[in-house]
């Protein structure tokens, strides 16, 4: 039995009628997209390159719902799409394959260290956090020539072996329409935030990976401290994720 709190009074539902319990997200609600041929199709594909290497026995569904989604309207606006944070590209190969973004005159910049987090740029608290997910360095190695391999025959895909914030002014972007941002630590997602305010067009949307993660707090106040700044602010979803739309009006950085 799974109990539903609504309010001061409490409502006990049965497990198997749950339509999703994944990722610390619980939903008796409809999810359609669950369903969805083409979500199904290009979430596979995505997930298939992380391979149990990060997230053994771990689905993301909604999360990738949220990229797909925030992918699809940014492809209405002038501009390209960056993603700070690669991995083993699950997320941006979910992406490109539910938009079908081979047909898009845009660019797709995946820019990650291919290291994993890089210590000295880690407060106190995110070292002790990050310590226990680190990786061997030919992991790491392997994993970027996978991922090269992987886009080797895009040619509106860019990917950038760079530590943020130094990599930042080699990327030679002029318009965004779309940011996916999953850094996994405050300062260097401060430092994006900064470098690409004034590059996303308005409407453009910044989707926050860590935004309400239990343990990623540093990186929420980086996220409202910036919004706030640009008399904006962020969108929190259950996922875990944090939207930002840039308004006509912003601020610039």
């Amino acid at each position: 039995m799974v109990n539903k709190f609504f309010g001061k009074h409490i409502h006990i539902g049965l497990k198997e009628n749950l339509t999703y319990a994944k990722d610390n997200l619980f939903t008796y609600n409809r999810a359609p997209f669950l369903t969805e041929p083409a979500f199904i199709n290009a979430y596979n594909k995505g997930k298939a390159t992380d391979n149990d290497v990060f997230l053994k026995g771990v689905d993301l569904e909604w999360r990738l719902h949220t990229l797909c989604w925030a992918s699809e309207q940014a492809l209405k606006l002038d501009g390209d799409f960056v993603e700070f944070g690669v991995r083993t590209s699950f997320f941006s190969t979910t992406i490109m394959d539910y938009i079908k973004f081979e047909n898009e005159a845009k660019r797709f910049v995946l820019v990650d260290s291919f290291a994993g987090v890089i210590p000295n740029l880690l407060t106190g608290d995110e070292a002790e956090r990050e310590r226990q997910g680190v990786k061997p360095e030919m992991v790491w190695e392997e994993i970027y020539k996978k991922v090269i391999n992987r886009f080797s025959d895009a040619p509106n895909v860019e990917v950038i072996k760079g530590v943020v914030p130094e990599v930042l002014d080699s990327l030679n972007l002029k318009k965004v329409a779309f940011v996916s941002l999953d850094l996994n630590s405050a300062l260097p997602e401060q430092a994006v935030l900064n470098y690409i305010w004034n590059k996303l067009v308005p409407g453009g949307i910044i989707v926050l990976d860590d935004y309400g993660y239990p343990g990623f707090e540093e990186q929420q106040l980086v996220h409202d401290e910036f919004a706030r700044k640009h008399n904006t602010s962020v969108l929190c979803l259950p996922t875990c994720q944090g939207i930002i739309v840039k308004p006509n009006n912003s601020m610039p950085a």
